[in-house]
């Protein structure tokens, strides 16, 4: 009995030093971190010892910037907004430290690269075709899903006009939307911009109502490319007047700038084909070709021309220029016509374009009779080294329908 006294008496002086020894052997979970990167934020779970207090720092070019410091409540802690995406530094890297008993510090790193801001907007058009007098709609899309950024989009009419922009602020849950009307016909481009540089650009075709409404005019250059645009263009309306043995210059024969008016107002033409001059270098009141003041007084009628073919923005003009012709008495005149041509184009805004068939038909601006197309050999020129052959025209076609397509106005 006394023995037992004793031994109960000793363990109970041996017990604190027994659970000391215990606490001492039992060990610490580790410290750790992880990140959780989404809708705009970046989170941070934290494991290590239960009742720490963690600090939160950022390196940021070779330092440590503070955050903010949790403590481990059950060896456990997450902070669900540590730091917001930023467009200038997409790779981040945090560090959590804790204090150890001894007095050092345990660390733990956690990486994490979030997404670039050169697509944080996603720009979408309702429709790419639209009707003339139809709505032009885009959608602007944050794809962080945390809102508060912005977005400009503009919408550029095909006939040259100023843009016309909105300021879009779409929230994290909902999209933003601008509308405009598609007041003219061709090819509307939407281009989305935001102050972190992010560049989007879309395109919209617009097509006239109805069918599109072609006038293939000028002198006997123009035939056969007048048929073949006919046959070719399934959703235009073509009209071909064809003028042969008259100019710019021979108003005494036939005055083109009142017929280009009269043209204008009878068949209100939305695209306008040229192809004219074959037959100038006569003078010009006075003036005789072909130096600087007849050029200056060709671009004048020209340019008069040019512009009722437009009608007030309604219309566009494809000009083709004259290709070199065989002979040296005509080129003189040739260089001068389309010198002019090129002039009276300037300053008349995209919806007149030219069009240089010699470029392909005359290689290197020298007359050729065959050229190689498209892996063949054709023959380009009639005889008489002015005119183009049917094959020769085919390919003026080509140039033609290229531009349409890529204004929008064909398929």
């Amino acid at each position: 009995m006394h023995r037992l006294r004793l031994l109960a008496i000793a363990l109970l002086v041996a017990a604190p030093a027994l659970a000391a020894a215990a606490a001492a052997q039992t060990p610490t979970t580790p410290l750790s971190a992880d990140t959780v990167s989404e809708n705009g934020w970046i989170a941070l779970r934290i494991t290590g010892p239960a009742g720490a207090q963690a600090a939160i720092g950022e390196r940021v070019d070779g330092a440590i910037v503070p955050l903010t410091s949790v403590a481990l409540a059950g060896g456990r802690a997450e902070v669900p907004r540590l730091a917001a995406w930023q467009c200038d530094r997409t790779l981040r890297r945090f560090v959590v430290t804790t204090p150890n008993p001894d007095g050092t510090l345990a660390s733990a790193d956690a990486a994490v690269r979030t997404p670039s801001c050169s697509r944080r907007m996603r720009l979408t058009v309702a429709s790419s075709r639209v009707r003339t007098g139809g709505t032009i709609t885009v959608r602007v899309e944050d794809a962080w899903h945390a809102g508060g950024a912005s977005a400009r989009v503009c919408a550029r009419p095909p006939r040259g006009a100023g843009a016309r922009c909105r300021v879009l602020r779409p929230s994290a849950a909902q999209p933003a939307t601008a509308s405009w009307r598609a007041s003219s016909a061709g090819l509307w481009r939407i281009r989305l911009t935001t102050a972190d540089g992010q560049r989007s650009d879309r395109t919209v075709r617009v097509s006239p109502p109805g069918r599109v409404r072609l006038l293939a005019t000028g002198d006997s250059m123009i035939q056969i490319i007048d048929s073949d645009l006919s046959a070719r263009l399934e959703n235009a309306a073509v009209r071909s007047d064809a003028r042969i043995s008259t100019g710019i210059s021979k108003p005494f024969m036939l005055d083109w700038v009142k017929l280009a008016r009269r043209q204008a107002a009878s068949s209100r033409p939305d695209v306008t084909v040229v192809f004219l001059g074959a037959n100038d270098g006569f003078p010009i009141g006075d003036v005789a070709c072909c130096g600087k003041p007849w050029i200056d007084a060709y671009a004048g009628r020209v340019r008069a021309m040019m512009r009722s073919y437009l009608r007030d923005g309604e219309g566009r003009v494809y000009w083709l220029l004259l290709p070199p012709p065989g002979k040296e008495s005509f080129a003189r005149v040739f260089r001068s016509v389309n010198g002019a041509i090129r002039l009276a184009a300037r300053g008349q805004g995209p919806r007149v374009r030219l069009i240089d068939v010699g470029k392909v038909v005359a290689p290197g601006g020298h007359f050729r009779r065959t050229i190689t197309y498209k892996g063949r050999t054709v023959v380009v020129r009639q005889d008489d080294q002015v005119h183009l052959s049917t094959a020769g025209a085919a390919i003026a076609t080509d140039l033609i329908v290229a531009a349409l397509r890529r204004d929008g106005l064909t398929r």
